[in-house]
């Protein structure tokens, strides 16, 4: 019986969804110059198809590519690689690599991997509620299975990328459902961190990350909502930095906005000034390690505070604290728990209060204080916690009132 003929349609990887720098040209891994433009046209591809991944297999260079004249309300913001679309997947399949190969040039800012569109662009200063309704969100884009080689980076080169209100090795913009996952960065920069949930974004995902070497912050959460940080390892803060933060769970004052029902959970922090800060609303913060090495000043396990400037107020209210574990090796100079709120100043007429906070289940070793309330720490919940080594709680009502917290010893 003769077989019937059967016409073949090749699958190219477009067809796929399936995008390569090395369809558009030949990346060596040394030159900037040539590997940027092929690694960008591919992430151009992959928008202009309405998503698809972009798969970074082998070693890509990089400096700074491109200018954007604003993201938000930040001028001026320099990036190298910008996944300005939904449904992206830029896939480093565990063996790409992103080699930062001198100094970049920038304006005020520079951000390696920048992924959102500015969602409001202008300059001025809007309410979160605006943003939220009118503003342009890039959706269900992910960094994965990626390492960032910034070995060519002195300390002090570092120390010069630290500037701005915006710098990072990733950043998550206006971003909804946004991802960075399974990434190692081995000598990260940022005023907002090695990688940046940034401008209130929403539902991000920034999970089994490391950072071997971080200048001034690791991780940074910038008025979202809703995210999970999860298995994120930062072992080294070696430059010299008065601000010394692993995961900090902050405020966006740009946008009037806290950060609230964020989980941050099973991460390690060593070497840091202060593992873990909040400020905002109903965090969970558990089953984190951190680990103080220095003994030369006070250091901070997790820090939960209120925040005001010329824009707005911030309130620190009702995070949980649970089952993490603070450490200091050596002699103990270091706090596990500090509350802070504030007391009336220039940009308020009445305190905000650190209030509602439940912290428990949690071990303290080796420190003076496990607990250490301050001003306006008012109603928070503090038992069950395991103190060993250290010299007791402090309940300190020099600048303001600590009043109605329920404290088990």
């Amino acid at each position: 019986m003769q077989r019937p003929t059967v016409n073949w349609t090749p699958i190219t990887s477009t067809a796929q969804g399936i995008y390569r720098p090395e369809a558009y040209g030949a990346p060596g891994g040394t030159d900037a110059a040539v590997d940027m433009p092929l690694v960008q046209a591919a992430i151009d591809a992959a928008e202009a198809a309405g998503g698809g991944t972009v798969r970074l297999d082998k070693t890509y260079a990089y400096l700074a590519q491109g200018t954007e004249a604003y993201i938000g309300c930040y001028p001026g913001v320099t990036y190298g690689f910008w996944i300005n679309g939904s449904n992206i997947v830029l896939d480093g399949n565990n063996t790409g690599i992103l080699k930062i190969t001198g100094m970049p040039t920038f304006t005020t800012s520079f951000i390696g991997v920048l992924v959102g569109n500015g969602g409001y662009a202008g300059g001025a200063y809007v309410g979160w509620d605006t943003i939220k309704a009118t503003g342009t969100w890039i959706r269900n884009s992910t960094v994965k299975n990626l390492t960032f080689d910034n070995s060519a980076l002195s300390a002090a080169n570092i120390i010069s990328l630290t500037v701005s209100a915006i710098s990072s090795c990733v950043a998550l913009c206006f971003c909804d459902y946004g991802a960075v996952q399974n990434v190692t960065i081995d000598k990260s920069w940022g005023s907002t961190g090695g990688i940046t949930s940034h401008c209130s974004s929403l539902h991000s995902t920034i999970k089994d990350i490391t950072i071997t070497l971080a200048y001034h912050l690791s991780v940074h959460i910038d008025g979202s909502e809703d995210g999970t940080f999860e298995n994120i390892t930062i072992t080294n803060f070696a430059i010299a930095t008065p601000v010394g933060i692993g995961i900090n769970c902050a405020a966006n004052s740009d946008y009037r906005h806290g950060s609230y029902r964020n989980t941050i959970k099973n991460c390690t922090v060593s070497e840091c000034h202060i593992g873990i800060a909040a400020t905002g609303e109903d965090n969970v913060i558990t089953d984190n390690t951190i680990n103080f090495i220095d003994s030369s000043t006070t250091h901070v396990g997790i820090q939960l505070t209120t925040y005001s400037n010329v824009v707005g107020k911030y309130v620190s209210h009702a995070n949980v604290v649970t089952g993490n574990a603070v450490t200091q090796l050596g002699v103990r100079t270091s706090w596990g728990v500090y509350l802070i709120g504030e007391n009336v100043n220039a940009y308020d007429a009445a305190a905000l209060e650190c209030d509602s906070h439940v912290i428990t289940d949690n071990t303290f070793t080796n420190l003076v204080f496990g607990l250490n309330l301050y001003q306006q720490s008012k109603n928070n919940i503090f038992i069950e916690n395991t103190l060993t080594g250290c010299i007791g709680i402090s309940v300190d009502t020099s600048g303001g009132t600590a009043t109605g917290n329920v404290i088990q010893t």
